[in-house]
């Protein structure tokens, strides 16, 4: 199938019969009293590069909740109190809302004409959020069409452009502040306050995704990306722009295309760089202006995705925080068979550990120095079989670099299999994270080693920036290249950042210079060094190699196998019979070795039963119940003095407990031990994710 180790039949693979998915009060999987909420009263700031929440720095757990029908639609009032509930007991401090304009359109035969009963269910779940202390991220448009009352995305039914009109036409723009006005103006009458000036609402994406560079690049590249009448009209532009650089030199092309490819060597190339970037750049403070104006007070963002092509960052530099978007195994559409089954999806099934994490560190090269970095979309795509190496690894070099958000995307809370009719609540979907035991498991990790903090940010000494003057790459066609791996590649050893800013007479550039030609000429070793990369990679707290993970720190511990049969960290040691990732988090503030309570996640594989997945093409999402991928495995874990006396249950993904585990001791000096625990997933009364170490004491 997949992997060797991967099961031949997954109709074999023990089912999950549990339909509740809410988080029992009081559980090890309910962390309530490792963030304790309070409602939100005032906003969140910039100091020192990052966000406080009054005087506490803060990093965003969040959740990306799309709320199209396919998903169950904006949720009643009864449901959008208890995901407020289950959000905050799952560890989420920030929603981000992406496609309202889609959602609140559906339907609807007048522009600006939204749906009141989802509006209406949209504002009282933001009243829920901040009652919880939940912080709102949201996109003003995300697709094409804004508050046009037609279908949404490119390719599927009429598209108005926006995104890309926005470049250049006045009536684009005064449709994008006719957004605001309309929805974003708006009194909510649960929080008696407008969205707009409401202190939840912590970031505001001015556009969701490309940029113009980006999306000219795309394209170059597809020749249906963009409309003729679209492209001519950004083209004239272009042209126009070129007339007033009376410097160039195009006497051979005497109406140069915008979406022709050129020569690294074609000054066209450098002018065309320039032209998207100071035009991107141009809209963005037009946008930010415009919100400052009606009253918005919080962070400001746009243009948050492929992190990989340099000239993108220049349009950030005005920004108040940088986010961005990395995937995986993200699986090329290849049509719409039906509405229940969505795109036809080819996927191409390998570990990210393969490249080294290459969509991570395409976002590690974005972060720019002294300013916060949310990645408010990453995942590694069901179902490929590898997708556990996420929920370790993003949210632990996250915490190295010290960044300020992470959210998985989507839909981490899902109340129950099948809580609505929905389609995409009875199987998993490529990015269904909560509908997928795997993802939520990564998920419960991320809380705990990401905004609680167990893997610390890098100190000083382990920190790398890079300054990049942009007047000597607007000038130059090295801006249109995208990131070179020795440069990213760091990112796996330490923490870095870019910076773009011009040191003062006050300031000093502690930064290393990187100039056109310095970039030029790793650019020409990207392709010899991807058929010689290093083996493995090593920060203070977590080490990789082609197959296997190891994440060490006071609070958790990690690991996940692959070839191997056997791993260990300091205190948690594994054997197993196949593919496997093991964490283990004290959950009362302890050391791993000294805790009481610990919680273990144990992650194999899990898909939808009768999924059908041939030639790498995902035919058939299958349907609930879900199955979990058995494996045999030996844990054991070292104990100190007085921390001997324990019991280990497994737990429901509600974190109940269900079935007690058998423990062997062994005695080692000065007091100390080892416990064992021998775990067969075919075995058990049903399949389980996680389980809870805790002292016999309590």
């Amino acid at each position: 199938m997949f992997a060797t180790g991967v099961a031949a039949n997954p109709l074999s693979w023990p089912a999950i019969h549990e339909k509740n998915l809410r988080v029992l009060a009081g559980s090890p999987l309910d962390f309530s009293q490792i963030f304790p909420a309070q409602p939100v009263t005032q906003g969140v700031v910039v100091r020192h590069g990052h966000l406080f929440h009054g005087n506490q720095r803060i990093r965003f757990l969040a959740a990306v909740m799309p709320m199209q029908k396919v998903f169950g639609g904006v949720p009643t009032h009864t449901d959008a109190r208890e995901y407020a509930v289950e959000l905050r007991r799952r560890g989420y401090n920030l929603v981000r809302f992406v496609s309202l304009q889609d959602v609140l359109m559906s339907g609807r035969k007048k522009n600006f004409d939204y749906d009141p009963v989802k509006l209406d269910r949209l504002f009282y779940l933001l009243a829920e959020l901040k009652k919880q202390g939940i912080f709102w991220e949201m996109d003003i448009i995300s697709w094409e069409n804004g508050a046009f009352a037609k279908k949404n995305r490119y390719g599927r039914g009429e598209s108005e452009y926006l995104r890309s009109r926005l470049y250049y036409d006045p009536e684009a723009m005064k449709h994008w502040q006719q957004i605001v006005r309309m929805l974003f103006l708006k009194k909510n009458p649960y929080t008696n306050m407008s969205t707009l000036a409401d202190p939840a609402l912590a970031v505001v994406t001015l556009v969701n995704e490309n940029d113009l560079l980006q999306t000219i690049n795309i394209t170059q590249r597809v020749s249906n990306w963009l409309p003729e009448g679209v492209k001519n009209k950004l083209n004239r532009h272009f042209q126009i722009s070129l007339l007033q650089y009376k410097k160039t030199n195009h006497k051979e092309k005497t109406e140069p295309s915008l979406f022709d490819k050129y020569d690294d060597a074609d000054p066209l190339l450098s002018r065309l760089v320039a032209f998207a970037t100071q035009r991107t750049e141009a809209i963005h403070q037009s946008m930010s202006k415009y919100l400052r104006s009606q009253g918005y007070h919080g962070l400001i963002t746009a243009d948050n995705n492929d992190g990989g092509q340099i000239g993108s960052a220049f349009g950030r530099v005005s920004l108040d925080l940088v986010t961005m978007h990395a995937y995986h195994d993200h699986p090329a559409e290849l049509g719409t068979k039906s509405q229940k089954l969505g795109p036809k999806r080819k996927y191409v099934l390998t570990s990210s550990l393969k490249d080294r994490l290459a969509y991570l560190r395409h976002a590690f090269i974005t972060r720019q120095k002294d300013k916060p970095f949310i990645l408010d979309e990453y995942n590694h795509a069901y179902p490929n079989p590898w997708r556990r190496e996420a929920g370790l690894l993003v949210p632990a070099f996250a915490a190295w670099h010290d960044w300020d958000g992470i959210a998985r995307f989507a839909r981490p809370v899902e109340l129950a299999y099948g809580h609505t009719p929905a389609p995409r609540q009875h199987y998993i979907t490529a990015f269904g994270v909560g509908m997928d035991p795997v993802s939520r498991a990564g998920e419960v990790l991320a809380a705990l080693v990401f905004r609680r903090g167990d893997v610390p940010s890098a100190k000083k000494k382990n920190q790398q920036c890079w300054y990049l003057d942009p007047e000597e790459f607007d000038s130059d066609s090295t801006a249109w290249q995208r990131w070179p791996d020795a440069l990213s590649l760091t990112g796996l050893e330490k923490s870095i950042a870019v910076s773009f800013r011009k040191p003062t007479r006050n300031t000093k550039n502690t930064c290393i210079p990187l100039h056109p030609e310095t970039v030029r000429t790793y650019i020409a070793n990207t392709w010899k060094m991807r058929q010689h990369l290093p083996t493995s990679f090593s920060s203070q707290y977590i080490t990789l190699n082609q197959t296997s993970v190891k994440i060490t720190s006071k609070r958790t511990e990690a690991l996940a196998l692959g070839e191997e049969k056997k791993l260990s960290t300091e205190h948690l040691a594994v054997r197993s019979s196949g593919e496997l990732a093991v964490s283990v988090s004290s959950l009362d503030m302890r050391s791993v070795a000294a805790s009481h309570s610990l919680l273990m996640t144990f992650v194999t594989d899990a898909r939808s039963s009768h999924m059908d997945m041939r030639g790498g093409i995902l035919r058939s999402h299958g349907e609930l119940p879900v199955r979990v991928r058995p494996v045999t495995a030996t844990i054991t874990l070292k104990r100190e003095a007085g921390a001997c006396a324990m019991k280990l249950y497994a737990l429901s993904l509600r974190g109940q407990q269900q079935q007690k585990i058998s423990l062997t001791k062994t005695t080692l000096k000065n007091g100390q031990c080892s416990l064992q625990a021998n775990i067969d997933i075919a075995r058990m009364k049903q399949p389980s994710l996680f389980f809870h170490w805790v002292s016999i004491d309590q």
